[in-house]
């Protein structure tokens, strides 16, 4: 059953698009499942922590703990058969550098047939992190999150080439959340051999 990974920095759009293309998502079976939720609870759990935001100042070691419990969870969801949308970085900013948001080696086992990577403008970012009030997030600067976007990148194009799966590249600067949704349904149709993609311009690209 297919497996689709969207990734991007905090403040991207992640949750729009998947949100705008949920009822394509829900036609077509598909489950959407945070990585970073799964991270979360178990670290809620065991008292590490009492919100998300506090999730990137844990040591690496329980990092990588936790990441196993959440990929154990999506490998046995993918092993039921489950149609999934995984909600994900590709890279974890922390106090001491980057971290992978899932080892490659986990998201061959998780089976992924395709990566999506969200990006957009760092002042457009920077402005919704400023304004998303669900979420305590300081201001960073704008050359902090170029950087930010500029390892998710590199990340989401090494995964894809060592993995030999197509990524799908998605500029979320202009507020358009309905195209968004339709240039993430177009994915699902291309996974699926029935449509093709249709990159709709230079904000959005697959490569193979």
């Amino acid at each position: 059953m297919p497996v689709i990974c969207v990734g991007g920095v905090a403040g991207v759009g992640k949750s729009t698009i998947i949100d705008e293309a949920r009822d394509r998502l829900e036609a077509d079976g598909y489950n959407v499942y945070s990585v970073g939720s799964f991270m979360f609870e178990e670290a809620e759990r065991r008292g590490l922590v009492e919100d998300r935001d506090q999730m990137r100042f844990l040591d690496e070691g329980v990092q990588d703990q936790l990441k196993d419990y959440a990929v154990d969870q999506l490998i046995e969801r993918s092993a039921e058969g489950e149609n999934i949308v995984l909600d994900s970085h590709y890279v974890i900013p922390t106090p001491d550098g980057y971290l992978s948001g899932l080892p490659d080696e986990d998201l061959e086992r998780i089976g992924v047939d395709a990566y999506v990577l969200l990006c957009a403008d760092p002042q457009v970012i920077s402005e919704r992190r400023v304004s998303d009030p669900s979420r305590q997030r300081d201001m960073d600067p704008l050359d902090e999150i170029e950087r930010d976007l500029y390892n998710e990148s590199e990340k989401a194009h090494e995964v894809a080439a060592k993995t030999h799966v197509p990524l799908y590249v998605i500029d979320t600067t202009h507020d358009d959340p309905s195209g968004y949704g339709e240039r993430l349904s177009a994915v699902i149709d291309d996974i699926g051999g029935r449509t093709g993609y249709d990159a709709g311009g230079t904000d959005a690209y697959a490569l193979s």
